[in-house]
C-alpha cells in the first residue's frame, strides 16, 4: 500500500490511516450485507470505536446509534474532530455536500473529503477521504467500506464492513471538497518544470559490499530514483564516492551544485552521503536552508536522527533486515 507523501500534514487523514481494520461486529449475508452478531440476550453487539464515530454528530436518531447503520460519515466526522476540525455533525453522507466550513474543489486532490451517489436512493451517498489519484481511479480511506469475513479480535463472528482502502472511479464522484483555510501541503510539488524539482543523491563509499565493488560509491541507484520520482522530484546522483567529511569530495561538490541550481529543494543521502548530508547541512546559510523541504538519510546511524531535523521534512532509516545496501529498496516500498 503507498502511504501518502505528506500524510503527516493532513492530520484527518493521518487520524483516518490510524483506524485501518476497525469493523463492524457481524457476518455477512446475502448480497453481501451485513447481519449483525447479537449477545446472548439478543441485543446487538457493537464494536465501542465505531460508537465512538458517531459520537462525532449531532444527528438524533430515536433509540441510538448501532453499528448496523451507515457510519461512513461519522467515521468522516471523527477524523476531523482529531484534527480539531468542523465537519458537518451528519451522519448523512451527502452532508457534506453543504459542508460550511469546507470549500468544493475542481479536482480531486489526497486529503479531499469526497462525496459518491449510493443508488438507487438519490438522498442517500457514501462519503470518504482521498488517500490516492490513479489515473482515473481513486483510492479512498473511509469507514464502513469492504465487505469480508475476518475474524473479530474478541468474537467469534466475522467482521462484515471496516475502515479500508476501497477504490472507485473518479467519474462517478459527486464533488470534492477542503477544510477552509487549511493549506494545501502538496501545492509546492505543483510546480512549474525547472522551479523547486530536484533532489540531489548522494552515494556511500566506494568498496567491496554485498558481493560486488562499488568503484563509484555504494548505492542501489535505481530505486533512490524511483523514490525521487514518486516523491515528485527529478532525482540527479552525483558522480562521486561518498568520502565522508565537512571537505570531502562529494560535500563539496553537493554544495557547488545547490547553489548552482536554484531547482535543487532535496537532499538524499545513502550510508557515507548520508554523513555528508549532515555537513552539507551546517554549511547552508539560512536563507539556503529555507529552500531546503525534503532531506533523506539512509544507514547513517553513528549522526542520529535529531541532528538532521530542521524545517524541512526529515525521512531518516536505519539498515533493513534485508541488509545495509537494500536501504534504497526497502525505502521505495514504504514510499514514506
Amino acid at each position: 500500500m503507498q502511504v501518502p507523501k505528506n500524510l503527516r500534514k493532513i492530520p484527518w487523514l493521518a487520524a483516518g490511516y490510524h483506524e485501518l481494520g476497525v469493523g463492524r461486529f457481524g457476518s455477512v449475508g446475502a448480497h453481501g450485507k451485513a447481519v449483525p452478531a447479537h449477545d446472548t440476550e439478543g441485543h446487538i453487539l457493537n464494536n465501542p470505536r465505531i460508537l465512538e464515530y458517531f459520537a462525532a454528530t449531532a444527528t438524533k436518531k430515536k433509540g441510538q446509534w448501532t453499528e448496523s447503520n451507515s457510519w461512513c460519515s461519522a467515521f468522516v466526522n471523527w477524523c476531523m474532530r482529531q484534527s480539531g476540525i468542523v465537519g458537518t455533525h451528519s451522519a448523512m453522507a451527502r452532508s457534506w455536500l453543504h459542508w460550511r466550513n469546507g470549500e468544493k474543489l475542481d479536482q480531486p486532490r489526497i486529503g479531499a473529503v469526497v462525496v459518491f451517489p449510493r443508488p438507487p436512493d438519490p438522498e442517500q451517498g457514501h462519503v470518504a477521504i482521498v488517500w490516492n489519484i490513479r489515473d482515473n481511479h481513486l483510492d479512498v480511506l473511509g469507514g464502513n467500506q469492504g465487505a469480508h469475513a475476518a475474524k473479530a479480535a474478541l468474537h467469534e463472528a466475522a467482521v462484515s464492513s471496516h475502515v479500508s482502502i476501497a477504490h472507485r472511479k473518479v467519474g462517478t464522484a459527486l464533488g470534492y471538497f477542503w477544510p477552509k483555510n487549511f493549506p494545501d501541503p502538496d501545492a509546492g510539488s505543483r510546480t512549474a518544470a525547472g522551479a523547486g524539482t530536484t533532489m540531489l543523491i548522494l552515494r556511500g563509499i566506494a568498496g567491496h559490499y554485498s558481493g560486488r565493488d562499488w568503484p563509484r560509491g555504494a548505492l542501489d541507484e535505481p530505486p533512490a530514483l524511483e523514490y525521487a520520482r514518486r516523491r515528485d522530484y527529478k532525482g540527479r546522483v552525483l558522480d562521486v564516492a561518498g568520502a565522508t567529511g565537512a571537505h570531502s569530495p562529494q560535500t563539496r561538490m553537493a554544495l557547488d551544485e545547490f547553489r548552482r541550481d536554484k531547482t535543487v529543494t532535496a537532499l538524499y543521502g545513502f550510508s557515507g552521503g548520508g554523513y555528508n548530508v549532515l555537513h552539507i547541512i551546517h554549511a547552508l546559510t539560512s536563507a539556503e536552508r529555507e529552500r531546503l523541504r525534503l532531506v533523506v538519510v539512509l544507514g547513517a546511524p553513528k549522526s542520529p536522527e535529531h541532528l538532521y531535523k530542521g524545517p524541512w521534512e526529515l525521512v531518516y532509516r536505519g539498515d533493513p533486515p534485508g541488509g545495509h545496501m537494500a536501504g534504497p529498496r526497502a525505502l521505495l516500498a514504504t514510499n514514506v
